[in-house]
């Protein structure tokens, strides 16, 4: 008999899919980690040790944290009226797999966590061998706390993306031009910023620290 480990949105662990570690030494980093959010719902992560993505679930359900692969196979679908919903099963020999179920809302079921559970007999796409056994590292740790003296730097992704792989950026402030240094240094761009959207980090990703601190 296979029991739900958990019930996310399939975008929101696609979200962060494109930061999962392909270093076969660290193998825990091979997937994402999904995890029940402490003020509800359910956050996906993945890491390579470099960069880090984090996305929030407020429709999710979580019973067991999972690492999970996020096979090739499985696409982002757009244009869905609702959103599929990506379900992890265990079975009672300590394996599972993931399923894809579709999104559905009927005159006396909203479309939630549970009721896509109910229907995984019924979806066609069920992929096994899909959870690494692992302890998948505290990423709250790593986030840094917001301030309000933080300088914040927006740029167009397009216009930073013809500086090259690896870049540095120096400037006065978050509105002047700023001074674009890269791996040759026989080159030195300048770039204008675009305007800031301030904002404070959401309370589903507060640091480590501030989590202490409201305990």
């Amino acid at each position: 008999m296979a029991t739900p480990a958990f019930a996310v949105r399939l975008d929101a662990a696609l979200k962060v899919s494109p930061f999962i570690s392909t270093e076969e030494t660290r193998y825990y980093l091979n997937g994402v980690f999904i995890e029940a959010n402490p003020e509800g719902g359910a956050c996906c992560v993945a890491t390579d040790g470099h960069r880090m993505g984090i996305s929030y679930d407020a429709d999710g359900f979580v019973d067991r944290s999972m690492i999970v692969r996020i096979p090739s196979i499985i696409k982002p679908e757009k244009g869905l009226f609702l959103k599929p919903w990506l379900v992890g099963m265990l079975t009672d020999g300590g394996n599972g797999y993931i399923a894809i179920v579709e999104g559905k809302k009927t005159e006396h079921r909203e479309d939630d966590a549970q009721h896509a559970i109910a229907r995984v007999e019924e979806c066609a796409l069920r992929i096994g061998r899909s959870f690494i056994d692992g302890n998948y590292p505290d990423w709250r740790r790593v986030v840094p706390e917001m301030k309000p003296t933080d300088t914040i730097r927006a740029f167009n992704r397009k216009y930073l993306t013809a500086f090259g792989d690896i870049i540095c950026v120096t400037g006065a402030d978050e509105m002047s031009p700023q001074i674009v240094q890269t791996d040759d240094k026989d080159f030195v761009g300048l770039l204008m910023p675009t305007r800031p959207d301030k904002r404070q980090l959401p309370d589903w990703v507060k640091p480590a620290t501030a989590q202490k601190e409201a305990a």
